[in-house]
């Protein structure tokens, strides 16, 4: 059980329980393959229980290895951390202030992860330590601002609760500039502002980007966001985000192949089938039970 910081009206905050499931099916489908031989056997038990414990992204140093597909998890422990962490920050610390200053905290505590990604990168020089993605990209130390950016947008400016007189709309030129800034984050390659500067540009430019696409959702731009296909795709959106990596190794594996066409004509009809299973016999039903008793 998840809580989301929920802001209401009279700027008062509530915690609104939530449930998120699929990381454990997901794990447990990839040890079921990796028995069945269709993987290796290059993951061990304490990789399995770190992903239940929501360490996936704490697990390299201490040789914990997670069934194939299941590194995708290190997003979710990150989510989880922040919402064990945030309320208990917010209910001691940050409640007692007024939308705008509980916006610029987080602002704040944003630089904070911003100037630890660059200690990193620059004094620690995380980046010459190992062959793949550095802990700057995975830990929650390091990521948790992402998560924060949207706080702040939901404390300040609020597209949907904050209409009075006084609070305009964005113009939507800075929702272009924060489509410009993410572009650019992506056509710098230098690795070093990769792993720090990056995360903190994208975080900030989504800002005005989500910000317009609320605003104006009637508008060409954004209107085909609600597209029904789309909303479909949405529903079952966290499945297939945990399910795809497991279905694009399980390709090579069964078929001998590593055509990329291929590939993806098996991996995205079998993604899509698994996230509407998820969808139908699990998500659904404990959504139902979760409305009864709730």
């Amino acid at each position: 059980m998840l809580f989301l910081l929920v802001r209401v009206p009279d700027h008062d905050f509530a915690a609104a329980p939530t449930g998120k499931v699929g990381g454990d099916e997901s794990q447990e489908l990839s040890i079921l393959l990796s028995k069945a031989g269709v993987f290796g056997d290059y993951w061990n038990w304490a990789g399995v229980l770190g992903n239940f414990a929501f360490m996936t992204n704490y697990m390299r140093p201490l040789g914990w290895t997670g069934p194939p597909g299941t590194g995708v998890l290190w997003s979710l422990a990150v989510e989880e951390h922040f919402y064990l962490l945030f309320p208990v920050v917010f209910a001691f610390g940050l409640m007692k202030l007024n939308p705008k200053q509980q916006a610029l905290s987080l602002v704040i505590f944003c630089a904070v992860v911003l100037a630890w990604r660059i200690v990193q990168v620059k004094y620690f020089h995380v980046l010459e330590t190992v062959a793949s993605d550095p802990r700057t990209y995975f830990t929650t130390d390091s990521r948790l601002d992402s998560i924060a950016f949207g706080c702040i947008l939901a404390l300040w400016n609020n597209p949907v609760l904050d209409r009075s007189p006084d609070v305009k709309p964005m113009h939507w030129g800075w929702a272009l500039a924060g489509g410009l800034a993410i572009l650019g984050s992506f056509a710098y390659r230098d690795e070093a502002f990769r792993q720090s500067w990056r995360y903190s540009i994208e975080g900030l430019a989504l800002i005005p980007i989500f910000h317009a696409a609320i605003s104006y959702h009637n508008s060409p731009w954004f209107s085909w966001l609600n597209w029904k296909s789309l909303r479909w795709i949405g529903l079952m959106s966290y499945a297939i985000y945990l399910f795809h990596i497991i279905a694009y190794a399980i390709v090579p594996a069964v078929f001998n192949t590593s055509s990329i066409p291929m590939k993806l004509a098996v991996v995205i009809p079998l993604t899509f089938l698994y996230a509407f299973s998820m969808y139908a016999l699990v998500e659904r039903p404990l959504a139902k039970l979760r409305k009864r008793y709730n």
